[in-house]
């Protein structure tokens, strides 16, 4: 699939018990901050350096809470908290799977699991 620009494809689409809410992106050199009605599934595709992620209010979601990021692009794609500190540099080809442990702040305590390099589940 190719995308220019943001895009929501296959938007709250059902595979058997699975629900998958899914945006594709193409970098630029931007922030991303994710909410609430943020799809849980991100695709990162292009060339733009730069594109920063925010993980947002942590306060307003509950534990559990999770995001799916996949850097299909050829640069890093830099993961912050609410106050944004970084707390992830994902690489090219990476994907990083990331739960909200505790929404006692607005940083929240994330725990983020990551695959290999080079490797994609999708």
């Amino acid at each position: 699939m190719k995308v220019k620009g943001d895009l929501a494809v296959a938007r709250n689409q059902r595979l058997g018990n699975m629900q998958w809410d899914l945006l594709a992106t193409t970098v630029s050199s931007s922030t991303l901050t994710l909410g609430l009605a943020t799809s849980t599934l991100h695709i990162f595709s292009g060339s733009t350096t730069g594109q920063i992620v925010n993980l947002g209010n942590a306060t307003n979601r509950l534990n559990g809470h999770e995001y799916s990021l996949i850097n299909k692009s050829t640069t890093s794609i830099t993961i912050q908290n609410n106050s944004a500190s970084t707390v992830l540099t994902l690489l090219p080809y990476q994907e990083a799977r990331i739960v909200l442990e505790s929404n006692s702040t607005s940083d929240g305590t994330w725990h983020i699991q990551i695959s290999a390099t080079g490797t994609l589940g999708m």
